[in-house]
């Protein structure tokens, strides 16, 4: 578990990076499902603050997702993620933002 939570910090810098314009988002978007694969498998046994990292790697890759092409199609599906634990507001936000996303995507294509 430990282990996951390191790769996630590691894909968050990653994704500032990308943000920041130090690297293109090409280099990241053949990857975006595997991060948010990687949010949703730790996602119950994440603390308060590793879900504050979270939620913000996924502000990101969702301001990116106009630029991402088809790779916007391999974003991990958050709706079965509990969130009566979080004490974070954003993350309502974000997994409106994502659902509102992906009700414009063709049905066949969601994950």
């Amino acid at each position: 578990m430990a282990e996951k939570i390191k790769v996630m910090h590691g894909l968050g810098n990653l994704i500032y990076l990308v943000d920041s314009g130090v690297t293109p988002v090409n280099d990241l978007m053949p990857f975006i499902g595997q991060i948010t694969a990687a949010v949703v498998s730790v996602w119950p046994q994440m603390t308060a603050d590793q879900i504050d990292v979270a939620i913000s790697m996924v502000q990101h890759i969702l301001r990116k997702r106009p630029q991402m092409g088809h790779y916007a199609y391999d974003i991990a599906d958050f709706s079965g993620l509990s969130t009566s634990a979080i004490p974070s507001h954003d993350f309502t936000r974000v997994h409106s933002a994502l659902v509102g996303s992906r009700n414009n995507w063709h049905r066949s294509r969601l994950l």
